[in-house]
């Protein structure tokens, strides 16, 4: 956990490194990958996967979308290298900006990542296999790159409700990495750690600690309920703690 923890540190680190006022808070998520990734943002005033289709299929881009009419929060498509992260425009800014976060994870740790580890390892000519134009010849067919690269284009659809998208435990762990990673870019441990411990010492409800963090963050307040509410509880005692403490007092 602590090596997972390090490595997506790392990786939102790496993207921060010379964006420079962009990364004060609340991080301006939108501007930061426009400026650093090759990707372009598109709202759309209600987005589903056809809608995506449609827009896509409208500029004569083949690229295969999931048949879905439930609204989505966003929609990564992936292609050549080169990216489009659909929002839904209706949404208010802190709902974008954690959309665009974790479209942004996914992008980053499913596809850039691996795709630059590929050309490092077999060079500009492996660009071709990556992006569907040929199939891999036998010495290219390395499962260790392989199984983690994914070839011709790359598609995400973030749900508005988590409905399905968890049934498999493959996908389970996607997106809660992309979930802490979204969290890593935008809201970073080290910095929710020392604002939830000034908070508290200042003698805050963990309603009003969420609500602060999301003003500063500039994200929804409930995000930070698995983070704050936690520390109100009091902390259960073990079997063999309740059993000591009883024997002290019929001492």
């Amino acid at each position: 956990m602590a090596k997972k923890n390090n490595d997506l540190r790392r990786i939102a680190e790496d993207f921060w490194h010379d964006l420079g006022r962009l990364k004060r808070f609340p991080r301006d998520i939108e501007k930061a990958v426009a400026m650093k990734l090759p990707v372009g943002i598109l709202k759309l005033p209600q987005l589903t996967g056809n809608a995506v289709a449609n827009w896509l299929r409208s500029r004569r881009l083949m690229v295969t979308i999931p048949v879905q009419r439930h609204p989505l929060m966003g929609c990564l498509v992936a292609y050549r290298g080169h990216a489009i992260i659909f929002l839904c425009g209706a949404d208010d800014q802190d709902e974008q900006r954690i959309t665009i976060a974790h479209e942004t994870a996914h992008l980053l740790h499913d596809y850039l990542l691996p795709r630059a580890e590929a050309i490092a390892l077999f060079g500009q000519g492996i660009i071709e296999v990556l992006d569907g134009c040929r199939p891999p010849t036998s010495a290219e067919r390395v499962e260790a790159i392989f199984g983690t690269v994914q070839l011709g284009a790359h598609v995400h659809l973030f749900p508005r409700t988590d409905r399905g998208w968890n049934d498999e435990p493959i996908v389970f762990e996607s997106e809660c990495r992309a979930d802490a990673l979204a969290l890593e870019l935008i809201a970073p441990e080290t910095c929710r750690r020392a604002l939830i411990a000034r908070l508290m010492d200042k003698g805050k409800s963990a309603a009003a600690i969420c609500s602060d963090l999301g003003a500063h963050f500039g994200l929804p307040a409930w995000i930070f309920r698995q983070f704050v509410e936690p520390r109100f509880r009091e902390p259960s005692v073990s079997f063999l703690e309740d059993a000591l403490l009883t024997i002290r007092r019929s001492e």
